[in-house]
């Protein structure tokens, strides 16, 4: 339980042992509705998307390409962010993005359009995966660091099964441009699931100094989390046993 001098709101140093498994829960969701949905929902609508945009192979599995930039390029660009304002904010935030793009993925009708969605979608699941992953590090107890870890790559790999049985069945009710649909239907779930982010996730007060502000305490701790190998390097093993 928190302390009685904590501030309303605040989480003391003594609940996180408990509160971990709050922290990982929503942990898990987000990166399902974000990594499942965000990036490996995209192969599964590819055909219907290019006889829609009217392209070939080559420039269709450049958006591919594209996505897995932005997820590249902002997966340090988000640790540094978390680092500097909390990881609660970047992944709330992120998750604000990657829903927005795959609602605005319905509305393409120009290719290019649909090249700076697929970027800004990327970058989003990165500000999603990389500060989550650190969140539930940080708050994990020492014996529980690998399973938090494997925990959250599981959640990435529950939403590539939930699209894999949703989207077929979208496709077939929807017609031709089911994938619009089915795009829309992602993006607003990871929109509602964003809520749960606001309310449950909490950054973990430092408990040599229980008084400091959340964020300011957990700064201490966040260039250890994203400079461990152990978060980027989990989640180039799941790219490419995605791709394989």
């Amino acid at each position: 339980m928190a302390s009685h001098g904590a501030a309303p709101g605040k989480l003391s140093s003594n609940t996180f042992p408990s509160y971990y498994w709050v922290i990982v829960g929503t942990c898990f969701i987000l990166q399902l509705t974000s990594m499942g949905f965000g990036r490996y929902a995209y192969p599964m609508l590819l055909p219907s998307m290019q006889d829609s945009l009217g392209v070939t192979y080559g420039p269709m599995g450049a958006l591919g390409t594209v996505n897995l930039v932005g997820y590249l390029v902002f997966s340090l660009v988000s640790g540094v962010l978390a680092t500097r304002y909390g990881a609660k904010i970047v992944t709330v935030g992120s998750m604000i993005l990657v829903g927005l793009a795959m609602v605005s993925l319905c509305f393409v009708s120009a290719y290019w359009v649909a090249f700076g969605i697929m970027l800004l979608a990327g970058m989003g699941t990165a500000g999603v995966f990389t500060p989550a992953a650190g969140l539930g590090r940080a708050w994990a107890p020492p014996n529980l660091g690998g399973f938090t870890m494997g925990f959250l790559s599981t959640g990435v790999s529950g939403g590539m099964v939930i699209a894999a049985f949703f989207i077929p069945v979208v496709l077939t009710s929807q017609g031709a441009e089911g994938w619009r649909y089915a795009w829309v239907y992602l993006g607003v779930a990871a929109l509602v699931v964003t809520g749960l982010g606001v309310v449950a996730l909490k950054e973990r007060r430092s408990s040599a100094n229980p008084g400091a502000p959340a964020v300011a305490a957990s700064s201490l701790s966040w260039g250890h989390v994203f400079r461990n190998p152990t978060i980027v390097g989990r989640q180039l093993l799941l790219d490419e046993a995605a791709r394989s």
